[in-house]
């Protein structure tokens, strides 16, 4: 994903936060670099049919949130937090790993998402990489956050398009004045041979002003897979059900036609006989399909890439979510994306987003192993 810290770059961005009802801006230095702001919060919109906040609205609002903090400038002296127009003008920056932590009380219908008050830290300063830690809070209640989006924004020369050194001033100005004692990484993973794949077009939709997809959009991607391969596992094992229901129908049928055979031996048994050899081959003809599958390689009962998430599981609402962006993707692009789990580990699910065999995007998913709070009467 691509953002600029230019001021030239997002006037429009710039315009539209500077009209956002953010209050009680406050900027400190003790015993970090912090600023801390009271934004709108939530919307209507920011939820999803299990009533949970939808991980893309937390992610939008998290990086709006972080581009407020650092182009606000101080009603006096016009300064920004950390210089970061300064610092970044003439580059761009591109976040290479980030992180959300989420609390389960981000799920409960009892705490009001609107409005939220959020802290915005200095992570660690190092040679052409700021990682940074924002947090969000139900009003006026710090007991513990909603969430915490951990970051790391990678400066990037326009011309070469490759990481760039950030200058020495800002090096020596910030550097030790960060919450964290060293850079954000995540590092990327192998993905098995056995996945669910699922191929998507990237839409003018799903892309940002420099016309990449957009950073939350992978990650939407990612939810659409899971959903897939969770309804594609549901399928499988009806049909895998109703072709054991099929066998034990035709053991059953031969059983008592064998049975019948013993007992009588006249015509109209035999004709009774012959009509129930029909309605056993219409019960193989009726699996035909569940098989064709099965010699396809389509059975998802072996070889599984899920191992035991589930739509109810998936209500449960996520954990944590970490990201690793490895490269870009344009409008047009076809892209696969894979997801997988780990025997054990059936509320974690992981995701690679590809383009052409080429890694683009890599996604940790962790959902709770416990029900989300129930609505209040």
């Amino acid at each position: 994903m691509s953002s600029s810290g230019s001021g030239t770059v997002l006037p429009f961005l710039r315009r539209n936060l500077a009209l956002w009802n953010v209050t009680n801006y406050r900027v400190t230095d003790s015993p970090h670099c912090m600023a801390s702001f009271t934004i709108p919060g939530l919307s209507h919109e920011s939820f999803d049919i299990d009533a949970n906040a939808k991980i893309t609205s937390v992610m939008i609002t998290s990086v709006l949130s972080r581009a407020y903090a650092l182009h606000k400038p101080d009603t006096v002296t016009e300064n920004t937090f950390l210089d970061w127009p300064v610092v970044m003008n003439g580059k761009y920056t591109f976040v290479s790993s980030t992180e959300f932590r989420i609390s389960q009380e981000l799920y409960n219908p009892d705490i009001p998402k609107w409005p939220l008050d959020a802290k915005f830290s200095l992570g660690n300063v190092g040679n052409s990489s700021v990682a940074n830690v924002i947090e969000f809070f139900a009003h006026e209640d710090g007991k513990s956050p909603l969430w915490t989006n951990v970051t790391q924004l990678v400066a990037i020369d326009t011309s070469t398009r490759k990481p760039t050194a950030l200058p020495e001033w800002f090096k020596d100005k910030y550097k030790g004045k960060g919450c964290l004692e060293k850079g954000f990484i995540i590092k990327a993973f192998n993905r098995p041979p056995v996945t669910y794949v699922h191929p998507v077009k990237v839409n003018w939709s799903d892309t940002d002003n420099y016309k990449h997809t957009n950073f939350a959009s992978y990650v939407r991607f990612a939810l659409d897979c899971l959903h897939a391969a969770v309804r594609a596992e549901m399928e499988s094992d009806s049909k895998k059900r109703l072709a054991d229901t099929s066998k034990d129908q035709q053991s059953s049928d031969k059983s008592r036609l064998s049975s019948e055979k013993v007992a009588s031996h006249d015509t109209k048994m035999n004709v009774e006989q012959l009509s129930s050899d029909k309605k056993v081959s219409n019960i193989k003809n009726d699996s035909s399909d569940y098989n064709k599958e099965q010699a396809n390689g389509n059975d998802l009962t072996s070889n599984k890439p899920l191992q035991g998430i589930c739509k109810e599981k998936i209500a449960n609402g996520l954990k944590n979510v970490q990201i690793c962006y490895l490269s870009e993707s344009l409008e047009g692009q076809t892209l696969n994306v894979h997801v997988w789990q780990q025997v054990g580990l059936e509320y974690v699910v992981w995701c690679a987003v590809e383009r052409d065999s080429k890694d683009i995007c890599q996604i940790k998913l962790e959902y709770f192993d416990t029900p989300r709070h129930s609505n209040s009467n």
